[in-house]
């Protein structure tokens, strides 16, 4: 069997060492992606999302003040929430109810479809103070990262999403990306800028912007290789 199957290769005028190579260089191909996938923010759509869109304006609205960066997670089976940063005044907002949920058609007489506009959310606001140093690598570290987002590649539906903005306009998102990666370091410093609007006490928080220094560290490093 093995012999007719060389007899083909041969035929064809493949080798053992052209298959081979064509073998490696497969997964060189599929390593490169994955790798890709984990280190790069991929690009928002053009299309805007109803959805997305709609979650973005209910934390705006709730920290009322114009922010220069955006963080939003959307999970697919939680409540949403957000960061914004505004000057040196970082804010979360966490829903108390999912919004996908409460936008969910009541029947089917409209064919299905989701109503976003429909949806009573409420929310819990709090915020905490930065050093205006901390809060600018924050921002130029996500700028960064939105600069250089790909086009769009990986998606799914189980899952988180974290959706990383601009003033500008800019957006990009990682979708459940894997720890140690690039991306994965970018939403370990979002679940810290979470924690730190928790503390109030001066000795808390700045503690908390030691850990963060660390973190922000770690991820300069990866932005140069190191």
């Amino acid at each position: 069997m093995k012999s007719k199957i060389f007899r083909k290769r041969r035929q064809c005028g493949i080798s053992r060492v052209d298959v081979s190579k064509m073998l490696l260089m497969l997964a060189l191909t599929i390593c490169s992606g994955a790798t890709s996938a984990g280190d790069v923010l991929e690009r928002c759509g053009d299309v805007h999302d109803p959805y997305r869109d709609g979650v973005s304006k209910i934390i705006d609205k709730a920290v009322s003040q114009r922010s220069s960066l955006q963080l939003t997670t959307i999970p697919s089976f939680e409540a949403e929430s957000g960061l914004r940063l505004v000057g040196t005044q970082l804010y979360f907002v966490q829903f108390q109810t999912s919004f996908w949920v409460g936008s969910y058609p009541s029947n089917l007489k409209d064919g299905g479809r989701m109503d976003f506009l429909k949806a009573k959310i409420s929310t819990k606001v709090r915020d905490a103070p930065m050093n205006s140093i901390l809060a600018a690598r924050v921002a130029r570290i996500y700028g960064k990262a939105i600069d250089h987002a790909t086009k769009a590649r990986q998606s799914g539906v189980d899952g988180v999403s974290f959706y990383y903005s601009k003033s500008d306009g800019a957006c990009a998102y990682a979708w459940s990306p894997k720890p140690r990666t690039r991306n994965g370091l970018l939403v370990d410093l979002h679940s810290r800028l979470e924690r730190h609007t928790r503390y109030v006490r001066a000795a808390d928080l700045q503690r908390s912007e030691s850990d963060m220094g660390k973190l922000l560290q770690r991820i300069e490093s990866a932005e140069h290789g190191q």
